[in-house]
Parts: C-alpha cells; structure tokens; sequence
C-alpha cells in the first residue's frame, strides 16, 4: 500500500519535473553519485542506509552534491532534531497532504538551501 502511495506521488510530482526514485538509502546515494539532481527528497527511516546517514556521506565526498537541498519525510517523532542534525530547513511529517508536499517541494527548489550538518 505504501509503494503504491510513493509511486502515486511520484508520478503527480514527474508532471512538472524529472524524478528518480531510489528504494533505499544506498540506491539513492548511487543516483546522486551518477547524476545530481536538484533536490534530495529521502525518508529518515530508509533500509540500508538512513536518510540522515546518506546526508552525512554525501557532505563527507565534498564533491558538489553536498549543496543539493535535501528534504526529509517521515514519521519519526523527533523529526525535527534530526532535521537540525542533517542540517536541513525542509521537512514534513508523515502523513502529508500532496498540496503540502508541493508547496515544500516548491520552497525548497526557489529558496536552495543546501544543508548545513552538524559534524
């Protein structure tokens, strides 16, 4: 039910941009190391390698992709702090509405705030 949810979203969000999709955090590094996207959209919670860690290994490469905004999805409770941690200003609690997924998505493309981690 939840892939069938991601993959609705993702096709609405590919009407007004490229989207690639990863199903785990090291898929998603491999995609970031083979092509730079405009924005990391990943969840904290991802199998193989968590949002947060895929973050950290992208600032730790130093080879551009570390100024890629990344937005965080998820349901953990202290999304917050792990948003501070990453060092990113874009972040939804799950569940979250596709208007607000868009106007974040949105914020986050004008605005290009790359995250600032702390290290």
């Amino acid at each position: 039910m939840r892939e069938r949810a991601d993959n609705a979203i993702a096709k609405r969000v590919r009407r007004h941009a490229d989207v690639r999709v990863a199903h785990d955090g090291r898929e998603g590094l491999a995609q970031v190391e083979e092509a730079f996207p405009d924005l990391i959209v990943c969840d904290v919670e991802m199998p193989n390698l968590t949002g947060p860690d895929m973050a950290y290994r992208i600032f730790l490469r130093d080879a551009g992709a570390e100024k890629i905004p990344i937005l965080l999805i998820s349901g953990v409770r202290d999304l917050r702090e792990v948003a501070q941690q990453v060092g990113t200003t874009y972040f939804l609690s799950k569940p979250v509405s596709v208007e607000r997924l868009f106007a974040t998505l949105t914020r986050a493309l004008v605005e290009r705030v790359p995250p600032q981690p702390r290290v």
